[in-house]
């Protein structure tokens, strides 16, 4: 018989005679040939956009492309295991892995960022393996949006700026969550402390922020938050009415 060694993942080709063996079938009396060698799996590239980043299908941001980007943070908490960066393209969100430092960069830092491409819960992100400081960049100004137009994620990660009524709030940890309405849909806003918020109930609120999507867990859109920075995301446009049932309108 042939005794030539041959190593996994080699193409051959083989004749004989197929026999059965319960549930698997075998080749007798076989002859074989190296057929050539498996195709190699394609080469993982840089990525230095974000805009890059977010447009990979969710297989491919799982591969672990490495990725060099520069831009500015448009938000970040201590509370936080991810934070986010704007550059001249898209907003993406960068999250902490395993090698997360205590320097949390702050809102409106210029920030180069090294890491892999990952898969989140909606969106591809970067996987943070390294910061330095950086320049060239500075925060930009979050652009006027209705929630129809965020509908389906098409602006995942960037910074963006919406109008509602505040209905409610609750807590969720170190967090309070603001459930917001407009005039096409409503929205929650995500911040750290509730101290103080629930006074502005019934207010028309102009709310600056990240927009993020909420997914189900086949990563289907089904809502949007905004991750907000408490001393610099929210202005009261309209107070809430004495009479409860003169609800101001928003516009």
């Amino acid at each position: 018989g042939q005794r030539q060694p041959v190593s996994a993942g080699t193409l051959v080709e083989a004749v004989g005679a197929f026999e059965v063996r319960g549930t698997a079938l075998h080749l007798r009396h076989a002859l074989w040939r190296v057929s050539g060698a498996a195709p190699e799996a394609e080469p993982l590239l840089k990525f230095r956009r974000a805009s890059q980043i977010l447009e990979l299908a969710p297989d491919d941001a799982a591969r672990g492309h490495p990725v060099d980007l520069v831009g500015v943070v448009t938000w970040s908490s201590e509370e936080a295991r991810y934070f986010y960066i704007q550059d001249s393209t898209r907003g993406v969100c960068v999250r902490a892995g395993e090698l997360w430092t205590a320097n949390v960069p702050r809102l409106g830092t210029p920030v180069r960022v090294l890491g892999r491409t990952a898969m989140g819960p909606f969106a591809p992100l970067v996987e943070f393996l390294r910061q330095d400081a950086a320049a060239g960049f500075s925060l930009p100004e979050p652009r006027a949006m209705s929630v129809d137009q965020m509908r389906g994620g098409a602006e995942e990660g960037k910074l963006v700026a919406l109008r509602g009524i505040l209905r409610a709030v609750r807590r969720d940890g170190v967090w309070a969550l603001l459930s917001l309405t407009s005039p096409n849909g409503e929205f929650t806003a995500r911040l750290e402390g509730a101290e103080g918020l629930e006074q502005l109930v019934g207010s028309v609120l102009n709310v600056r922020g990240v927009c993020t999507a909420i997914a189900d867990a086949r990563r289907q859109f089904v809502g949007v938050e905004l991750l907000v920075d408490r001393a610099t995301g929210i202005d009261v446009l309209e107070s809430a009415p004495q009479d409860p049932f003169g609800a101001p309108e928003v516009a």
